[in-house]
């Protein structure tokens, strides 16, 4: 059946965008032009004073993908006047000093100096300019390669014949046979080595590195080609490595200037809550063992069920206070979970005969919440609140040091606190998987923890009975939002122990 118009909706009283005269020194007004410019004025305006919903779903559905398809043709066009008005120095006109200067009197959103470097770097690239130009190549894909382009520019057509080192004809062929060739096949999930596609690829990028053309303009042939295959989000990562492979030295200079300039700093945030990086210029080797072990800790990250179900639509959160975690945030807690199981591993071998681990101290008035209390210290010199003190001593392998008012050690517990494997199973068992918290629906499959109902810190024992399983969420009310909860068999509980109701 065809599409029904939709009911006309009520004309606002102004066009949605006003074209008129425009400032001093800014472009005039063309409406009564009769050439392309003029028209296209008129045709927007005609667009602006349109109410989209005046129209059948199918015909706005229609012009609005022409409209998007458009916009990128103008910008080309654009793009090319800008370069004629940068050539022929009409900026003088409006008595401007430069192209950009003049730019910037237009006052037009979105338009700024960068697009004259744009402009300027598509005339200098006319094989890019020309696919942009007929819609085979997004104007992002320009820039990319243009950006590639301007990096090994300065090492071409030597007098030498070498290009970083290296015969230049020897390193255009492996560049535009071996490397594009492999790119554009691992593009389409990789080729059989007789692929007749592949072979014809093959020998047209070899016609093209021995084509009587300046090595830029055959790279610049060879990488709209690739440009034209590839995914525009693995444009910018091919083209690197293409560059990197013209430029050996050139890359292995800044690997080894990276590796001089090295560092990486922590220094405690004044208030002591937090840390900061001072210096984070990573070599490739610390890079690379960083972001090996933190993508590691991400995989394994207990907590990315919690995610998982907290991205179930249309919820904000999972329905127990618990909202998905930015990437950033991922990474950092990978990064923790990572270094956490490290030190539990004892693969860092011992210091004073003992496995390195977190140490913490704290008085017995600052487990307590007593007021004026002096918060817990680390080894490092952070101070930690008292709640983050009591979630850790209930998950995570520490030293406790204890001190009296005087400042001597009270009580020392190490990391023997935690239920056995048997206990565990048999925790997990006695409460069908289930979180202890009355309304919880988290069950098998979720991230439980045994929590100690009386705190550790208070009994330094270890029972089954006293302990229950609760999912993240419940062990951060807890801890952190020092609730009282009661419990799937009718018991209270709150961050101190069991309790009364409230």
């Amino acid at each position: 059946m065809p599409a029904q118009p939709l009911p006309a909706q009520p004309m606002p009283a102004q066009p949605l965008l006003a074209i008129g005269p425009t400032g001093p020194g800014r472009a005039p007004d063309l409406r009564a032009d009769p050439g392309p410019v003029g028209a296209l004025v008129r045709a927007v305006a005609a667009l602006a004073a349109q109410h989209p919903a005046e129209l059948p779903g199918p015909v706005a559905l229609a012009q609005t993908a022409v409209l998007l398809q458009q916009l990128e043709v103008l910008r080309v066009i654009a793009l090319g006047r800008l370069a004629d008005v940068d050539t022929r120095q009409l900026h003088h006109l409006h008595g401007a000093p430069s192209t950009a200067s003049w730019v910037d009197r237009q006052g037009v959103p979105g338009l700024d100096r960068g697009q004259v470097a744009l402009a300027r770097k598509l005339r200098a690239l006319p094989a890019t300019a020309e696919q942009i130009t007929a819609g085979r190549l997004s104007l992002a894909a320009g820039q990319l390669i243009g950006t590639a382009l301007a990096k090994v520019r300065p090492h071409l057509d030597r007098p030498d014949g070498q290009l970083d080192g290296h015969p230049q004809q020897h390193a255009l062929r492996n560049v535009l046979v071996e490397g594009i060739a492999m790119l554009t096949a691992q593009a389409l999930g990789g080729a059989p080595a007789n692929d007749p596609d592949h072979h014809a690829l093959r020998t047209l990028m070899g016609q093209l590195a021995d084509a009587p053309l300046s090595a830029a303009d055959r790279l610049e042939a060879g990488f709209v080609h690739l440009a034209q295959h590839l995914e525009p989000a693995l444009l910018r990562a091919a083209l690197d490595l293409l560059v990197d492979a013209l430029l050996p030295n050139q890359h292995a200079k800044r690997a080894r200037d990276a590796h001089h300039q090295r560092g990486f700093g922590l220094t405690l945030n004044h208030d002591k809550t937090g840390w900061q990086l001072t210096h984070h210029q990573l070599d490739l080797t610390l890079g690379e063992l960083l972001w090996t072990v933190m993508h590691a800790g991400m995989t394994t990250d207990p907590d990315n069920p919690l995610d998982t179900a907290a991205h179930q639509p249309p919820n904000q959160g999972d329905g127990n206070g618990h909202t998905p975690r930015t990437k950033s945030q991922r990474q950092h807690d990978g990064l923790a979970h990572a270094l956490r199981q490290t030190l539990d591993d004892s693969k860092l071998g011992s210091r004073d005969k003992t496995a390195p681990h977190i140490a913490i101290t704290v008085t017995l008035d600052a487990l307590h919440h007593t007021p004026g209390a002096l918060p817990a210290r680390t080894n490092s010199g952070a101070h930690w609140p008292t709640e983050l003190v009591h979630r850790t001593l209930c998950d995570s392998r520490l030293t406790r040091l204890i001190l009296n008012l005087a400042g001597r050690v009270q009580q020392v517990s190490h990391s023997q606190r935690t239920l056995k494997p048997h206990e565990r199973l048999a925790l997990h068992t006695q409460w069908g998987g289930q979180c202890a918290a009355a309304g919880c629906t988290r069950g098998p499959g979720h991230r439980l923890t045994p929590h100690h109902a009386t705190p550790w810190w208070k009994t330094k024992t270890t029972s089954l009975p006293d302990t229950i399983p609760v999912c993240p969420s419940t062990h951060h009310d807890l801890h952190e939002g020092h609730k009282t909860i009661q419990l799937k068999d009718g018991r209270w509980l709150n961050h101190n122990g069991w309790t009364q109701p409230p």
